[in-house]
């Protein structure tokens, strides 16, 4: 008989069918919650393992705590938990630091990428990227990830990862903050962070001046 298992997602069609086609090969899905930014997470049954896939949905301890395991697939490395991964990453790289990124599938904490590491996939940070180049390609090695730990999970044959968080989780509140230009900053500092806040959807970096918040328009992507 199959281990049960509860399967969290989001919207993003693509890589929630692949995920959830992958798991009911290995596992019995009593339920499955595909769920947006803002929506109401609702009541979860029980179940052997819970499996957090890109949702951004907080599991409440409750829920924790009636499965065996539950874990969560982090589309950035464990230097770059929280909010914002993607630019600090890209900021970091702009200042000297390494041109790498990666993806973290860790047990899941109450609070969020707090819990020990499983494995982590790392990957390089291209010349050109750009936060939304860089994130849609950490979705794909985020789905491989995926692929490879519930299949650990299924055969008992799951090894732990020696590694650490390099930090606590940044908030979306400190991303926000970070996400403002500084005028006292040298016009290196804001030139590599507009080029690692550029998002082909979303607007910023913003900047303030007398209380109102102006922002950059999103980048026009590159066909």
């Amino acid at each position: 008989m199959k281990p049960t298992c509860i399967l969290l997602l989001d919207t993003n069609e693509h890589f929630a069918n692949a995920a959830e086609d992958f798991c009911r090969t290995l596992f019995a899905v009593k339920q499955v919650v595909r769920s947006s930014r803002g929506s109401i997470l609702p009541e979860l049954d029980g179940a052997d393992y819970l499996f957090n896939f890109l949702s951004c949905q907080k599991v409440p301890k409750k829920a924790l705590d009636s499965v065996k395991m539950a874990i969560n697939f982090h589309t950035a490395p464990p230097e770059f938990p929280g909010r914002g991964s993607a630019s600090y990453a890209l900021f970091n790289a702009l200042n000297g630091g390494k041109w790498e990124y990666g993806v973290t599938a860790h047990f899941m904490e109450e609070t969020f990428d707090s819990g020990k590491i499983l494995k982590a996939i790392r990957f390089p940070i291209m010349k050109d990227d750009y936060c939304d180049t860089l994130f849609e390609r950490a979705l794909n090695y985020t789905l491989l990830l995926f692929y490879d730990v519930l299949n650990g999970v299924a055969t008992k044959n799951l090894r732990f990862l020696d590694e650490k968080w390099a930090r606590k989780a940044t908030t979306r509140k400190e991303f926000e903050k970070w996400m403002i230009l500084n005028m006292n900053d040298s016009e290196d500092i804001n030139y590599k962070k507009i080029r690692a806040l550029q998002h082909n959807k979303f607007p910023g970096p913003y900047i303030e001046i007398f209380g109102e918040r102006f922002f950059l328009s999103p980048r026009i992507k590159e066909k």
